[in-house]
């Protein structure tokens, strides 16, 4: 519900839980958690702004490499949203990284994200 309705209206606390049970369900085993978290966490970062989300970056690198193409495909949107003047560097230095190793069905995505 609070990636449905108004973010700033939730109480801080909860929204706070939510962003760290949807960082948690991305190391999940099940290939659906991980796809489902990153699309949680990408609503959250849409509604309440990319800094919300911050923390979850290493993890979401990390799911770059995920052996689901559609798990790597929602990490790298997930990435474009959280991408600010603060982190780019980081972010897009992952990318290229990325970009080398990937398939070449993702390195379109790779290269439209960049």
């Amino acid at each position: 519900l609070i990636t449905s309705y108004n973010a700033n209206d939730c109480d801080p606390e909860l929204k706070e839980s939510v962003q760290t049970l949807l960082g948690h369900f991305v190391s999940s085993k099940d290939a659906n958690v991980r796809y489902l978290a990153l699309e949680g966490l990408s609503r959250v970062a849409r509604l309440d702004g990319s800094s919300s989300v911050q923390k979850h970056i290493p993890i979401v690198m990390e799911s770059l490499k995920d052996s689901d193409n559609s798990v790597r495909k929602r990490a790298l949107d997930l990435l474009f949203v959280m991408a600010d003047e603060s982190n780019c560097k980081q972010i897009i230095d992952e990318l290229l990284i990325n970009l080398t190793l990937a398939e070449s069905e993702m390195k379109e995505d790779f290269v439209v994200k960049i």
